[in-house]
């Protein structure tokens, strides 16, 4: 009996940790500025969700799309990645940041012919 309240107690224990260490931030991307003047709006626009966990970032799509170009840049001019992220599947995908410690960055997502930018911070909890 001792053992079975033991597992449960150390499934809990397990279970909270796996989530307090897992929890996405999301990440405001909003239209580039230079985009809104010559934008074609006569199509559906794919607009992406962008979140990120520590250093792990995650693009998510409504649906999948032929083109996805992703940024990043640190708040000092250095291009972190530059390419297409890692796809998790039709409409997900994830791209790991290098490095260590506490920096802001800059997300730039290119969905087939729309750019869209977002800033966020990496703390060193994260």
């Amino acid at each position: 009996m001792k053992k079975k309240i033991l597992l449960c107690c150390m499934s809990f224990l397990l279970a909270t940790f796996v989530r307090l260490k897992a929890e996405e931030t999301p990440v405001i991307i909003t239209l580039e500025e230079t985009v809104k003047d010559y934008r074609d709006n006569r199509s559906i626009q794919i607009v992406p969700k962008a979140s990120h966990d520590g250093r792990a970032i995650y693009i998510r799509l409504d649906w999948p799309c032929d083109r996805l170009y992703v940024e990043v840049g640190s708040a000092d001019g250095m291009m972190v990645f530059a390419g297409t992220p890692d796809g998790l599947g039709d409409t997900e995908y994830v791209l790991e940041i290098p490095g260590s410690g506490a920096e802001e960055y800059t997300l730039w997502v290119l969905v087939d012919e729309t750019m869209y930018v977002g800033e966020f911070f990496v703390g060193n909890d994260n």
